[in-house]
């Protein structure tokens, strides 16, 4: 058992950005409120699986919604006090640990934030090894563990409970609730027990990101080398972001980003996520491999949505959690998945430059 430093923030703020594959929202802001509140109410505790009791209720904990929503809508408390005093109604014997839904980007933080306002511990796990867009795309989906029940709370304490079955309607019913709240909400799901905890999730996500911000961070040399190095990542290009389209449909941030170096072109497509990439036409890697886009000056990580015209990147490429790659994991986040008519790409061994 140890706690999460307030030093921490910053390298988890990177490290949480690169795994998040460009989604789950830029995290400066998360990270600043977590400070603060680390701050004020004193440090959080981070605890690996094997510390927590046979009575724990483990509880995965996320914004769901828009990213340039979650930006312009400020987070409150309200909705952490209604959802969990609503859990506590549900299971009042368990003891509640908080854990990442994600550790992508802003996600990464909302459990460090909601455990320091509720005085309860965060467990170094997440349920997805990275970042995806929807809420079925989760290791425990993987691992049969029910969805529901789901909370969605807004930033007024307003709470909606799903209960259902199937975790793509839950999806679906779920975005819905949110875009009636505003296109952003908190959301609670998979709420799973030890043993499902230690089938399910993907172990100590949090420590590595924070590994691989510090990594970046305090980098004598090229940060991106050492990057690669901590990540076992691969250089897929490197030029200028000449054009971005993206709009919100269906409360998702969906687009695309065109890299130019010379006469070639690197293609992004994201949706929340980036999820795959062309150089001059030709699929080069796909989701569930994780693509995160570097600014070349700072060496820090770009979300999907904070993308602009005239920026100097590098695009990397780094191995998709284990999970994902098997048959049953390529089903629920392969590239077909999305739409794209292509199969699943990884990155080379000698890689694409």
């Amino acid at each position: 058992m140890k706690q999460i430093q307030i030093e921490d923030l910053q390298y988890l703020s990177i490290g949480a950005a690169i795994l998040g594959s460009g989604g789950g929202g830029c995290p400066r802001y998360e990270m600043m409120i977590a400070s603060y509140l680390l701050h004020k109410y004193g440090l959080v505790v981070l605890k690996n699986i094997d510390e927590l009791e046979e009575n724990t209720l483990v509880v995965p904990i996320a914004m769901m919604g828009a990213l340039l929503i979650n930006k312009e809508k400020l987070l409150t408390f309200r909705s952490f006090v209604a959802i969990f005093k609503e859990i506590k109604k549900r299971f009042p014997q368990k003891n509640i640990i908080i854990m990442p839904g994600e550790i992508g980007g802003s996600n990464a933080f909302i459990a460090i934030i909601a455990a320091a306002v509720l005085k309860l511990p965060v467990l170094n796990a997440d349920t997805i090894g990275r970042a995806f867009p929807e809420l079925q795309m989760s290791s425990c989906n993987l691992n049969k563990i029910s969805c529901c029940p789901v909370f969605l709370s807004d930033s007024k304490g307003n709470i909606e409970i799903i209960e259902n079955k199937d975790s793509k309607t839950a999806e679906k019913i779920a975005r819905k609730i949110t875009m009636h709240m505003g296109s952003t909400a908190c959301i609670c799901l998979y709420l799973m027990d030890l043993k499902e905890a230690k089938s399910a999730l993907v172990k100590s996500t949090v420590s590595r990101a924070v590994e691989i911000g510090k990594a970046l961070k305090n980098s004598k040399k090229n940060g991106i080398e050492d990057l690669l190095k901590i990540t076992n990542g691969q250089l897929i290009f490197k030029g200028m972001i000449s054009d971005v389209d993206q709009r919100i449909e269906d409360g998702f941030l969906k687009g695309t980003a065109t890299v130019c170096k010379g006469k070639k072109k690197c293609k992004i497509c994201y949706q929340n996520e980036n999820l795959a990439a062309f150089i001059d036409n030709e699929v080069v890697i796909t989701t569930p491999d994780i693509i995160t886009v570097i600014e070349a000056e700072s060496k820090l990580p770009i979300t999907c949505e904070s993308l602009k015209y005239g920026q100097r990147v590098y695009i990397i490429a780094i191995p998709s959690p284990k999970i994902w790659v098997s048959k049953k994991g390529l089903n629920l986040v392969g590239p077909k998945v999305f739409g794209f008519d292509v199969d699943y790409k990884s990155i080379s061994k000698k890689g694409v430059l």
